[in-house]
């Protein structure tokens, strides 16, 4: 335990990021403690205590004095376990484009119910590219708002900021295609019949959703299930390729990704990504490859 004299008070336990070279400089998991303005009336209190039973020689105030002594040490030692108790289980940013809202994850091992968290932002720009996570701090007033204690905590980690996504071009038709089919075969798959099994009816389905053939043979009422015939969108790097600025085929590969990431059926489609010979199904990977592409 580190004891600094400064007066500063907070109310909450806090999880703001480092912003000085001061700060940076502190070491990880080690805990700091200094005195509120609320300690310093305190102080203030227990001083005048002292000069009252001594020059009025009453034993009665030396013994109020030292019991507010002590009790003020004793809040310091509580204030520093306090903190010590709290383990950091889980600490997490995730990707995100620039300007877009900063999403953290912060779980604490600690089950006591007097303590209570709060996520700071951090002075850090938008910049595109590959990021080390910043040093956590984690700081607490408890339990009677007379020491403010803090640690950091580090975690060897990454996050991404993708391109920026800007729209420079219009996404080409044959990008959003069926899975597997030619464009010939895309209407006649999209009407029929394929059915992949059935189940009970259940009344919410509706009658329509019976099946009557099935029903006329067996008089049980049932429901088809079909075969799921997802959309593919294909986003191909090579439909870039009229840009001749690397950074504007990127942020138009990116905006072509969140558009179909947020459109309204995105559910109800599979995504196929293609870069630079690489191919993806997974965004998040395509975005992070794309964030490192260092060249056409």
């Amino acid at each position: 335990m580190f004891l600094i004299p400064y007066t500063a008070l907070k109310k909450k336990l806090k999880f703001p990021y480092n912003k000085t070279n001061f700060e940076n400089r502190l070491p990880s998991e080690k805990i700091f403690i200094i005195p509120t303005r609320l300690s310093a009336y305190y102080a203030v209190l227990c001083f005048l205590l002292l000069t009252m039973s001594y020059f009025y020689e009453n034993n009665l105030l030396y013994f109020f004095s030292f019991f507010l002594v002590s009790f003020g040490l004793t809040i310091m030692f509580l204030s520093n376990q306090f903190l010590k108790s709290v383990a950091l289980q889980d600490y997490k940013l995730f990707d995100r484009w620039p300007n877009d809202e900063k999403k953290f994850l912060v779980k604490l091992g600690n089950q006591n119910k007097f303590i209570q968290g709060e996520l700071h932002d951090h002075n850090f720009k938008d910049v595109c590219g590959k990021h080390a996570y910043p040093r956590l701090k984690i700081s607490t007033v408890l339990p009677l708002g007379f020491f403010l204690t803090w640690k950091y905590s580090e975690k060897k980690s990454y996050f991404w900021i993708y391109p920026e996504s800007k729209n420079w071009l219009i996404m080409p038709d044959n990008q959003s295609q069926l899975a597997g089919l030619n464009s010939a075969e895309q209407h006649r798959e999209s009407f029929s019949d394929d059915l992949k099994s059935h189940r009970p009816w259940e009344e919410r389905d509706g009658e329509n959703k019976i099946d009557t053939k099935s029903y006329a043979r067996t008089m049980t009422k049932l429901t088809k299930v079909m075969q799921d015939n997802q959309t593919q969108t294909i986003i191909s790097w090579e439909n870039t390729k009229l840009l001749i600025d690397l950074n504007k085929r990127k942020q138009q590969m990116s905006f072509w990704i969140k558009e179909t990431l947020f459109s309204n059926d995105h559910e109800l489609k599979k995504i196929k990504i293609d870069i630079k010979n690489q191919t993806f199904e997974d965004p998040t990977e395509a975005l992070r490859f794309l964030t490192e592409l260092t060249h056409a």
